[in-house]
């Protein structure tokens, strides 16, 4: 509809049946929403009267595939064309100054775009998500690039900025996946976090995307690097989620490092140990802890990366290094309190030695003596009730119990040592309980705890005070006799009792028992130790008859396994992915294994199976096994064949070569 030279506000909005629109020359600009989702419209030509096209004028016009826009449109509004994906090319004329965020977002089909040297103005996201372009020219006429105006346009391969550009916003042309080229225009002052963050073309053999001497993101796959001498700013979040980095290289060219730039990444990147409570790469601090307040000495740090001390309101004092005077950004503590007090120094902070560790009458530290001053301390440090029994370390935080199932496990480095347990929660403190927390507060000595043998714990925690225990002797005599209470999950089925896992920690030995609450255990349900590392040897009860699909499925610890006399069939991928089992007895009983059931076991040699079930295994049961694995039937001649070729009895045959890594794969992706 239109009225004195204007097309109204919504005026043709849903117009399903609309296919083509011309506008006169008479009209002067089309209000907003005009065309919004007419979902026909396939032309449009726009009279050289309109000077404006207002917002979401053809918005999710999804079938336009023609567009002529008039010689006199000054402005196109904020998301005018946006999600109208069969646009394939767009002419702007020469009138046009300014271009509206989003005008064009979600243009997928658009391969080519031409931005006249009017245009002084480009809105936020007005290219985001133009899948098809792949170039783009900016013209000197444009001042200042905004945030995400070409983000995610996997397809862009080159871009050209013009001269007079003076700064580009954050994210700009993040996850533009195929850009390899980018020529930056001399007057172009600032560059925002993230600018070319996901911009994989960009990056250099080692894996690193810099533009000019901005290191923007890191896509490599070592464990280990070392960023170039030409970057003097880690941009924000360039480290972001690599799980896998164990070390960072930060050379003396780097002056400053953005937020979030190692967030995500694994404990094992951070140095945490040497001030209590900051978290540390090569020098530098990251992040903090939550829990932080009080005087904080960071003397002997080499720098300190944009946000590291958010919401840090219970810091009273910092001490900072001189040569970090001046050069910080002035907001860098503003989330603290108003009366902190900032101090320069030239001071390093002084090395802790560790204190040698004391040894046991017989010379040597164990890991069990280790584990008991642990349960000392935190027994001693607030309101919490730890214990080890029958082999158990148990630790009552709240209305939760936590358990290791071994003192070795416990003080070891493994994934569910009580080390790494505090070091996670502290890492995740906003989605804590209140008494998490104040486990964290009254035991935060265990964030420094580091080490594999009993020696290097044992100096670790004389280090930070942690005291040797007393009685140790007559203790673990008391707590190896002590039998390991099991809290067993389980539902009655079929006059029996099938076990669907356990509450807590699985780890060590594991026995399945043959009566459970006077009910005969009959089964073990799908998946009910599955991804178990912990678990080492399993010994399945006389009255058990099957074992479900994937009960033990990922379970990369377990080495041993007896099967009881009564199991009668064996679940599909029962136990995929066990690489350290390497030997299995299958009972007479057993009358059929499913598919897949030992697939992925590498470490697997030997594999007796009873006489009965030759010739009813499909061919992949031991998919991915080792191909010198030896399968023997039991009988009178005790002859080794393999039961996916059928041979005579009484004679050997090599097993037949596994399709490995690929059905490994295949497997995977169907669990």
């Amino acid at each position: 509809m239109s009225i004195g030279g204007e097309i109204w506000k919504g005026a043709f909005q849903g117009c399903n049946d609309l296919k083509s629109v011309a506008i006169p020359d008479s009209v002067t600009s089309i209000g907003d929403y005009a065309f919004r989702e007419c979902n026909a419209l396939t032309s449009v030509k726009i009279g050289n009267g309109v000077t404006s096209i207002g917002r979401c004028a053809f918005y999710l016009c999804c079938k336009l595939k023609s567009l002529t826009i008039g010689t006199c449109v000054e402005s196109i509004g904020d998301s005018a064309f946006d999600g109208c994906s069969g646009l394939t090319n767009v002419t702007i004329p020469d009138s046009v100054t300014s271009i509206g965020p989003s005008a064009f977002a979600g243009c997928g089909g658009l391969t080519s775009v031409t931005i006249p040297n009017r245009v002084t103005s480009i809105g936020y996201a007005a290219f985001a998500s133009c899948s098809g372009l792949t170039s783009v020219t900016i013209p000197d006429s444009v001042t200042n690039i905004e945030h995400e105006t070409f983000a995610n346009c996997a397809n862009l391969t080159s871009v050209t900025i013009g001269k007079g550009v003076e700064s580009i916003e954050y994210k700009a042309f993040a996850n533009c996946t195929n850009l390899t080229s980018v020529t930056i225009g001399k007057g172009v002052t600032s560059i925002g976090d993230g600018t070319f963050k996901g911009c994989r073309g960009l990056a250099d053999g080692e894996g690193f995307v810099i533009v000019g001497n901005v290191l923007y993101d890191y896509v490599g796959k070592l464990k280990r690097v070392t960023i170039p001498d030409r970057v003097t700013c880690i941009g924000a979040g360039a480290f972001e989620k690599h799980s896998n980095l164990m070390a960072v290289k930060i050379p003396d060219s780097v002056t400053s490092i953005g937020s979030g730039a190692f967030e995500g990444c694994s404990d094992s990147l951070f140095d945490m140990k040497t001030i209590l409570g900051v978290e540390l790469v090569d020098g530098w601090v990251v992040n903090h802890k939550r829990w932080l307040s009080g005087d904080l000495n960071l003397a002997g740090v080499r720098g300190i990366g944009y946000g590291a001390f958010s919401y840090c309101s219970g810091l009273t004092s910092v001490t900072l290094p001189k040569h970090l005077e001046g050069k910080l950004p002035e907001d860098e503590f503003a989330d603290c309190s108003d009366g902190l007090k900032i101090t320069y120094c030239d001071v390093t902070a002084p090395e802790k030695k560790p204190v040698p560790a004391k040894r046991s009458p017989a010379g040597k530290v164990t890991f069990e003596e280790l584990a008991l001053r642990v349960v000392d301390y935190i027994n001693n440090n607030g309101n919490y009730a730890a214990s080890l029994n029958g082999g158990e370390v148990s630790i009552k935080i709240g209305s939760e119990r936590l358990h290791w199932d071994d003192a070795r496990c416990f003080l070891a480095d493994q994934p569910h040592d009580v080390f790494r347990l505090v070091r996670n929660w502290d890492r995740k403190w906003d989605i804590l309980g209140q008494a998490q927390r104040n486990f964290v507060r009254k035991c935060e000595k265990l964030l420094r705890i580091e080490g594999k043998t009993p020696e290097e714990l044992a100096a670790a925690l004389d280090a930070v005070g942690i005291k040797p225990a007393e009685n140790v002797e007559s203790r673990l005599a008391a707590a190896k006799s002590a039998p390991k209470k099991v809290d067993w999950k389980f539902v009655r089925k079929d006059g029996g009792v099938e076990i669907c896992g356990i509450k807590g920690k699985v780890s060590g030995e594991l026995v399945i028992p043959d009566v459970l609450r006077g009910h005969p255990v009959t089964s073990i349900g799908a998946g009910a130790f599955k991804e178990c590392s912990g678990l080492v040897c399993v010994t399945i009860g006389d009255n058990v008859t099957s074992i479900g699909e994937r009960a033990f499925a990922d379970c990369s610890g377990l080495t041993s396994v007896t099967i009881g006399n009564s199991v009668t069939s064996i679940g599909e991928f029962a136990f995929w992915n066990c690489d350290g089992i390497e030997c299995v007895t299958v009972p007479e009983s057993v009358a059929s294994i499913g598919r897949k059931a030992f697939i992925g076991c590498r470490c697997l040699r030997n594999v007796s199976l009873p006489e009965s079930i030759k010739g009813k295994l499909s061919e992949d049961v031991f998919e991915g096994c080792p191909e010198d694995l030896k399968i023997t039937y039991r009988d009178n001649t005790a002859a080794a064949t393999d039961p996916r070729a059928q041979g005579d009895k009484g004679k050997s045959a090599p097993a037949k070569k596994p399709a490995a890594k690929k059905a490994v794969k295949k497997a995977a992706k169907k669990k």
